[in-house]
């Protein structure tokens, strides 16, 4: 599709030659020039934000459904539904704004949050997760039964919530599309479906009741579950914006202003714990992270905890060193990861595997498994060596480390240590304590953290003001055309 812009003095004899008909063309031209076109590796089942969805769908949801306020990059709330919120020790008070409606014209109103935290409690899945704070969560997830939670509404625009303890980053979990409003088919964000193709793409258009008012009259996404062509596409202008870069491609790339790298907050490591201490330090020190850092082309040095130096200040965080030791131990494993992560993942682990089998009598036989068994894999007892990545729901150093307490429904591996359990649960209400839980991880060789995650993307320079924040919410509101 082109867009093609004349210069004002042919515009205008343009016009009056043509009684305004060629201005007519171009402006519906312009209008149709204003498309944003990316991908996503797989095709939702559906576009109620009630679903769970898989990798990368989660930039559709971001443009069809607004909850009550949008995270920004200093991790400060802007209110979108919300007018404002109260919080006085565990009772939290939101008032929605006026005239705040659905893409259908029709009002929204406390009962269609209530909707989708129904549908979160019965039918559980990550995003349950962040009812969690709420009194009542545990029994309303037992009986699947929505009474138990204290989430109610005063009326129809007054949203309360009691929680089991006091909680500051509690309305963070409201700047996900999980917790928008719910209504069969209407979106509260800023687009609307307008076509869908299936398996081939998705169309939205603009949503003319949403507070939110994007330049971008349109916005289309196709579903390619293979990065090199989602790149080719890109070259070829097909896409505006390409939504994951091969490391081996961020050379060609660097310097230029197509490059953006998104920093992520996550904590993906390559998880030892079940292994003796002996083995856990053999493999630690074996790794060179400055060649694995160079392999992944990567701003963040592995070895180092895949957090932000922000979790950490003042501190620098703390880090695995390069220092082979010799040993007589011979040992056999198998490295555990998902084919999810493509070619790039494959690399770094036969990286790991050449390292370890260079400096060590440890022999490393690399499993990688489908997306679908991953999971159940890390529940397997002989799985002794995998690697794991880790999205956070909130921008807080405890949802990292949580998943080693060992009462965590997602403490695959069935670590058990006290001391640690109780680091976890102290981090829990200081976030202080973020350096001496992560280091206190290190100082065991229970993992191997893999460093700070950069997302790196291609974006067309006709294009700017894309917001993509550290969890990995798009926000195509405020997108512009140069």
């Amino acid at each position: 599709m082109y867009y093609y812009r004349p210069k004002s003095a042919l515009t205008k004899g343009a016009c009056i030659i043509l009684k305004h008909i060629f201005c007519i063309l171009i402006l519906s031209t312009s209008v149709q020039a204003k498309t944003f076109k990316f991908s996503v590796l797989t095709e939702p089942v559906s576009l109620q934000n009630t679903q769970k969805i898989s990798f990368s769908q989660n930039y559709i949801f971001d443009q069809l459904h607004s909850s009550l306020f949008r995270l920004n990059s200093d991790y400060s709330l802007t209110p979108i539904l919300a007018k404002n919120c109260s919080q006085s020790k565990t009772q939290v008070k939101c008032v929605l704004k006026k005239n705040i409606f659905f893409s259908d014209g029709s009002p929204i109103y406390c009962q269609h949050f209530l909707k989708s935290f129904e549908y979160l409690i019965k039918n559980p899945n990550k995003n349950t997760e962040r009812l969690s704070a709420i009194e009542g969560y545990n029994l309303a997830l037992k009986n699947k039964n929505l009474k138990h939670l204290k989430a109610t509404c005063d009326s129809n625009k007054t949203i309360s919530f009691k929680l089991t303890e006091p909680s500051s980053q509690f309305l963070q979990n409201f700047t996900d599309y999980s917790t928008a409003p719910h209504k069969k088919d209407s979106y509260s964000g800023p687009y609307k479906l307008k076509k869908w193709e299936l398996g081939s793409f998705i169309l939205l258009t603009k949503n003319d009741y949403s507070r939110l008012k994007p330049n971008v009259s349109h916005v289309k996404i196709y579903f390619i579950n293979n990065p090199s062509v989602a790149l080719k596409m890109y070259e070829k202008q097909t896409l505006d914006l390409l939504t994951y870069l091969p490391t081996e491609k961020i050379s060609i790339y660097k310097g230029k202003q197509q490059l953006v790298q998104v920093p992520m907050d996550r904590f993906d490591y390559i998880g030892i714990e079940k292994l003796n201490p002996k083995s856990r330090e053999l493999i630690t020190s074996s790794i060179n992270y400055r060649g694995l850092q160079k392999l992944y082309n990567s701003k963040g040095m592995p070895g180092c905890p895949a957090l932000s130096e922000k979790f950490f200040s003042p501190k620098a965080p703390p880090c695995l060193e390069y220092n082979p030791k010799s040993s007589s131990e011979t040992t056999k494993l198998s490295l555990t990861y998902s084919l999810a992560g493509g070619s790039d993942i494959s690399k770094g682990m036969q990286f790991i595997k050449n390292q370890v089998e260079k400096h060590t009598n440890i022999k490393i036989n690399l499993n990688p498994v489908e997306p679908g068994q991953f999971i159940s894999s890390l529940k397997a007892p002989k799985t002794l060596m995998y690697r794991r990545g880790v999205s956070l729901q909130l921008p807080r150093c405890y949802e990292a480390v949580e998943i080693f307490h060992s009462n965590s429904s997602r403490n695959y591996s069935k670590l058990r240590d006290k001391k640690l359990d109780l680091l976890i649960e102290q981090l829990r209400f200081d976030e202080k304590l973020c350096y001496k839980t992560v280091k206190y991880l290190l100082n065991k060789n229970y993992i191997v953290p893999l460093g700070p995650i950069h997302f790196s993307m291609l974006l067309n320079p006709s294009f700017s003001h894309l917001k993509i924040n550290s969890l990995n919410q798009m926000d195509l509101s405020q997108l512009e055309t140069n």
